[in-house]
């Protein structure tokens, strides 16, 4: 209802609350592509009205949908756009969007991962950290991104390197069960790894 009044009489402004709200709302509800369709709206409402540098989070929402879909193309194609956009002129002086670049670099590192372009993905995953001086980034998510470097390093034949990230893992998976399980299984792979090597 509120979106329909919003379109009718033309309140762009409260059109661009409403539809982000909604969008955010099914996204936590993993209604990927019913987010993505309600964000692609917001975008354009948001770039007319705003431009480029409030537009970030919603780019970035979009590209983390597409992941959830396995649809990586797209989602890399909106995530590089995000990233651009947090880099840009308009954004500099928006702390609050320059810390959202390291969870742009942190989606594309997975997507590239997914799409097993390890160079490319390590790359993003590397200069998330590089840019995490603000601790933008929670346990959680630090301990996934050391673990996807740790099995990128693997994929790579450097079951070293691979072993050189378990202090860190360790570090972040501190009361997290699942993470610990996870930890012990690669440990157990990197061990085998440096025995093969």
């Amino acid at each position: 209802e509120a979106l329909e009044f919003s379109q009718k009489y033309h309140l762009f402004e409260h059109q661009l609350r409403v539809r982000n709200s909604l969008a955010n709302l099914l996204l936590k509800m993993g209604r990927w592509s019913a987010a993505i369709e309600q964000y692609k709206p917001a975008l354009d409402l948001a770039m007319q009205l705003e431009g480029k540098a409030t537009s970030v989070d919603i780019i970035l929402n979009i590209g983390f949908a597409y992941i959830k879909l396995g649809q990586f193309d797209e989602a890399i194609e909106y995530l590089e756009l995000a990233l651009d956009f947090a880099k840009s002129p308009e954004a500099e002086s928006a702390a609050q969007i320059r810390k959202l670049i390291p969870s742009i670099h942190v989606s594309l590192g997975h997507a590239h991962y997914e799409k097993k372009q390890y160079e490319e993905a390590s790359g993003h995953l590397n200069t998330a950290l590089e840019f995490n001086k603000e601790r933008s980034l929670d346990d959680l998510t630090l301990y996934n991104l050391h673990g996807t470097l740790a099995e990128i390093d693997l994929a790579l034949g450097r079951p070293a390197d691979a072993q050189n990230r378990l202090p860190e893992l360790q570090r972040y998976s501190a009361g997290n069960p699942e993470a610990k399980e996870h930890m012990k299984g690669l440990s157990e792979q990197i061990e085998a790894a440096l025995k093969g090597s």
